[in-house]
């Protein structure tokens, strides 16, 4: 199978087949942190090789309302603030870090591609290596982007077409949700990996409008 854009995944096929790859499809930047960056670094730690699939910009973060008031009477337009966030995403994905090569940016725009793109590039890499971790998050996620990324790897594996795969609970769902999803809570097996989350967080903490 070939992934939907595949020209854009900067992937030398021989040399990951059947090496333990572990996938993450990020719905928006700063996900790739406060969701997924524990099982990152463990995963790395693992020696396995690290995939984020960042699917949108985050242009529609309810933040540019509140930025536009602290710079006003200037203006953020939803592109420059999509600009900026996959800025910080590829930040902090350095602190985090995940190789160069191993992280790609899409924008597919309407819901049903985002959708046909999470399935195309897990059955790409289910194609690559019989060792492949697919992570998403919860498909109770009260964001759609967030809930999607679970939907879509929950239906593959009850088909049969991926064989491993992880669901995190979002802090949107620690915060915001009606019902509380059980699990268990996934702490840094190397408890000095804590630098590397707070140097990804202090990505995001950074406020400098004058150089974008």
């Amino acid at each position: 199978p070939r992934a939907f854009g595949l020209t854009k995944l900067r992937i030398s096929e021989k040399s990951l087949q059947n090496k333990p790859i572990s996938v993450y499809y990020v719905p928006h930047p700063d996900d790739e942190v406060l969701t997924y960056g524990v099982p990152i670094r463990n995963d790395l730690d693992a020696g396995k090789i690290v995939y984020l699939i960042l699917f949108t910009h985050g242009e529609g973060s309810a933040i540019i309302t509140k930025l536009n008031k602290m710079i006003s009477p200037k203006k953020i337009t939803a592109r420059e603030i999509g600009v900026s966030r996959v800025r910080e995403f590829l930040y902090a994905a350095d602190a985090l870090g995940v190789d160069s090569d191993h992280r790609d940016i899409y924008d597919p725009g309407k819901k049903n591609f985002k959708e046909n793109l999470i399935k195309q590039i897990a059955l790409y890499f289910e194609s690559l290596s019989s060792d492949v971790t697919h992570n998403g998050m919860s498909q109770l996620d009260i964001l759609q982007e967030h809930s999607m990324t679970g939907r879509v790897l929950n239906a593959l594996y009850k088909e049969g077409k991926i064989k491993k795969k992880n669901t995190y609970a979002s802090v949107y769902m620690s915060r915001f949700a009606k019902k509380q999803v059980k699990g268990k809570h996934i702490k840094l097996k190397n408890p000095n990996d804590s630098r590397f989350i707070e140097s990804a967080i202090m990505t995001y903490n950074r406020w400098d409008p004058n150089n974008g």
